[in-house]
């Protein structure tokens, strides 16, 4: 399976769309009974313009669905992976 890795990388609603067109091109495809890949984000809570319901409604929108496997409030990091929707269900 292919992996994505990114971290901190959030500043700014400019780059949420460039950010899905990015993972679109370069994550494998499911395919003849093979998983896709994997893209793994960590979101770090930040004084910034944009929040992370954008980062996955804008998921959501390109044909990802997405689930939350770590999350640290106090430390106000959350870690996502994302995959290619083929039940058409977050």
């Amino acid at each position: 399976n292919d992996v994505l890795i990114a971290s901190d990388i959030i500043y700014s609603a400019v780059i949420v769309e460039p950010l899905w067109e990015t993972v679109l091109t370069l994550l494998k495809r499911p395919s003849d009974g093979e998983e896709g890949g994997v893209f793994v984000m960590a979101y770090a809570r930040r004084k910034v313009p944009v929040s992370i319901e954008l980062v996955l409604e804008t998921a959501i929108t390109n044909g990802f669905a997405y689930e939350l496997v770590k999350e640290d409030d106090e430390e106000g990091i959350w870690v996502y992976t994302f995959r290619y929707n083929e039940g058409g269900a977050e």
